[in-house]
Parts: structure tokens; sequence; C-alpha cells
């Protein structure tokens, strides 16, 4: 006997009136800088004693290091070779040592870090804003799971920020996520500890970004999506060690 499922509204706030953000467009660290204050307080709603117990609809991280090194192994290849001219030498060495260290730096990166819910694809095509620095919603739900904080804030930088944005201006946007984490009751990870992490998620996601090559991106927007996102990546792995 199948079970019955229990009458539910799915109530969609009205938008119509928003910005949406554009990823091949990228954005101002200011407006980056908002992103950031709304995923940290976020993040700390589920922060340690508050994570919800894993359901069918939110996974842990116990199943990813294998389906990403699956995924790594299979287009690993292909996306080198269309990566070869869009990133320097320091970057195709470090996506070159990954392939060995992948699947162990997730296990280690989700055992060792503080865990929440993350957004899973939190990046400007997901957002809708009132003004430059006013984030009126975050959409586009589909892969909430239970992990690292880093990864969502790797993940919205690296595809967020002009190349040219120095690293010094992605540490201090680091310290706007910390600040607020703090103000929000996670006193337990301290600024250090945040930016090694962060630095780690850029393997990770890095690592994971290999699939790329997999996915169809389409023509036109798709191909800038791609282009603008790998062009990023680069200019983001300068602070990660040869």
């Amino acid at each position: 006997k199948t079970a019955e499922v229990p009458p539910a509204i799915l109530l969609l706030e009205d938008l119509h009136d928003a910005v949406p953000g554009d990823q091949v467009a990228g954005c101002r660290p200011a407006r980056a800088a908002a992103v950031l204050r709304v995923a940290a307080r976020f993040h700390a709603s589920t922060w340690g004693p508050r994570l919800p117990q894993q359901q069918h609809w939110l996974s842990g991280g116990d199943v990813a290091p294998r389906l990403f090194q699956a995924a790594h192994l299979n287009s690993r290849k292909g996306f080198r070779a269309y990566a070869r001219n869009r990133m320097d030498p320091h970057s195709l060495a470090v996506l070159r040592s990954i392939t060995r260290s992948g699947r162990a730096r997730i296990t280690d990166l989700h055992r060792q870090t503080p865990r929440c819910v993350v957004h899973g694809d939190l990046r400007l095509d997901n957002l809708f804003f009132d003004s430059e620095t006013d984030v009126r919603a975050v959409i586009d739900w589909q892969v909430p799971n239970l992990g690292p904080a880093v990864l969502d804030i790797g993940y919205f930088l690296v595809s967020s920020l002009d190349a040219s944005v120095p690293e010094s201006e992605i540490t201090e946007l680091l310290g706007v996520y910390h600040d607020e984490l703090v103000r929000s009751g996670v006193k337990d990870y301290s600024f250090a500890q945040l930016q090694a992490d962060y630095t780690e998620a850029l393997l990770l996601l890095l690592h994971r970004a290999t699939s790329f090559d997999s996915m169809d991106f389409g023509e036109e927007r798709g191909r800038d999506l791609l282009d603008t996102w790998i062009d990023r990546f680069d200019a983001r792995l300068a602070r990660v060690p040869a």
C-alpha cells in the first residue's frame, strides 16, 4: 500500500520587481560582501549543535568523495585540454595534482570542518537583489546538503568576482563573512581556520569543476559562463601553494 502524501502548499514570493544577478557579468566586491553576510546568517542557523539530522532530501558528505572522484576521472582529460589555453602553468599544475589527492581531500574536509546546511549552488544566477547591496532572495534549492560552509563561500567567490580582483580583497571578503558568522553566534571557528579551509575548498571545487567538460552548456551565454568561470578560477588559484 502506498503511503498517503499529506497536502502541501507551495508559496512562491513575487520577485517581479527584483533584479536577478548575472554570473557572466559578475559583481563588485560590495555586492559580494552583501551576499556573504546573508550566507553567514544562513550557515550559522544550522551550525554545530543546530545541525539537523540527515534526511532523504538532505544528504551528508559520505557519498560525495566517490561521486566527485568518479566524475573527475571521467572528465579530467577533456577539461585539461579545454583549460590549457585559459589557465596559467601554476593552475594547470594544481589541476594535475588533485587527481591523486582529490578523494582524500574531500573526505578530510567533510570530517575536519564544522558542518551546516549549505545551499550547494550559491552563485549570482540564483540570487535576486533590491539594490546593489540588498539581497532579496536566494533561489534554486535543488541540492542543499550537510557540508562545510566554505564550499558555498568558495563557489560563490570564484564564480562571481572578476579575475582582476586582488587576493587582498578576497581576504577582506572572507573577513566580512567571518564577522557575520561571529555576530550570528558561531564562536568556535577562527578566521585563520576559515582562510585555511577556504584554500582547501578551492582545490575541491577545482576537482569538481573538471566535470564541467561533460555538461552541455549550449551556445552563447552557456559558453561565456564556462569561459568566465575558468578565467576567474585561474585567478583565485594563485593563493594555492604549488
